[in-house]
């Protein structure tokens, strides 16, 4: 069984009831269906989002940022068609009706922000498929249906899963200490040598559809490690998911439709945390706590650890 979680102001994971994507969200996809992996991937998630969790300093309540905070329950076995129909059909209609302007149903799709993890990412592949089919049996074009699947954004996580093929905006963060089996060894090893030689802390490629985030990590493939303060991919994806939430946010309450842009996403991040060691991941952190500002959005009084 598919199932949707949502977290609500008590802190408590509950069994979605209507449709989250009508409004600015954040959907977690975590690598199995057992439940500590999951509500952990969603709360790892809310540390990057800066939005009140149990683990981290936090700037934003949950409540007061009208940004649902979702995690799939579903692995790449499972069948999607029932959970592509019923919550983002939706997207496609007004008052029951088709809509027509493509416009309209781009913008609605910036609603849909994806962080996922390891093998979760075999399971968006599947969702993507799935929205694939539903807007091609609307008699969308081709081009069309690439222009729309691009407003949903991606955040990519130590992925064992070959990503080419996708429509998502992207923006991959891979471990060289990571010896996973779709990359090279000798690869990683070049990275890794290059890296340590020059004392940086990450190198961004373009590869295709994406941007990829190569960074120096812990080898562990251990979700809290990387969001911890001891891991520059910590600051890195932050900032990533921050833009990617303020962008569904702007989008959703103003008339103005704002497309994602990958180049200006990577500029940000990397004019902010560059790659040559200058700051702790604690003082990066700081500046990202200091500087973001969800459109519109209270910001809780103090920052609370």
């Amino acid at each position: 069984m598919v199932n949707l979680y949502k977290k609500d102001k008590n802190n408590k994971d509950l069994l979605i009831d209507g449709n989250p994507f009508m409004e600015p969200s954040l959907l977690c996809i975590s690598s199995t269906k057992d439940k500590q992996n999951m509500f952990g991937t969603l709360n790892r998630a809310l540390v990057l989002a800066r939005v009140e969790n149990k683990h981290d300093k936090y700037v934003y309540n949950l409540e007061d940022t009208n940004i649902n905070f979702l995690v799939l329950e579903a692995n790449s076995k499972d069948d999607l068609k029932d959970f592509t129909y019923k919550y983002f059909s939706k997207l496609l209609l007004d008052n029951n009706k088709d809509i027509i302007d493509i416009e309209t149903i781009k913008k609605r799709f910036r609603n849909i922000n994806i962080f996922s993890y390891c093998g979760g990412l075999d399971t968006y592949i599947k969702l993507e498929k799935e929205l694939k089919k539903m807007l091609l049996n609307k008699a969308f074009h081709k081009e069309d249906i690439q222009d729309i699947l691009s407003n949903i954004s991606l955040i990519a996580l130590n992925t064992e899963t070959n990503l080419d093929n996708i429509n998502a905006t992207t923006i991959q963060y891979q471990d060289v200490c990571d010896d996973v089996d779709i990359y090279s060894i000798n690869y990683f090893e070049y990275i890794i040598d290059y890296l340590r030689s020059n004392n940086l802390s990450y190198v961004v490629s373009k590869k295709d559809n994406r941007y990829i985030f190569y960074y120096l990590g812990d080898g562990m493939h251990i979700l809290k490690n990387t969001i911890s303060n001891a891991n520059i991919c910590k600051p890195l994806m932050s900032a990533n998911l921050i833009y990617n939430l303020n962008n569904s946010i702007i989008n959703n309450d103003t008339n103005t439709y704002i497309k994602l842009d990958s180049k200006q996403i990577i500029d940000i991040i990397t004019n902010g945390i560059p790659n040559s060691y200058s700051k702790s991941i604690e003082d990066y952190m700081e500046d990202i706590d200091n500087n973001i500002d969800y459109y519109n959005r209270i910001k809780r009084s103090y920052i609370k650890k």
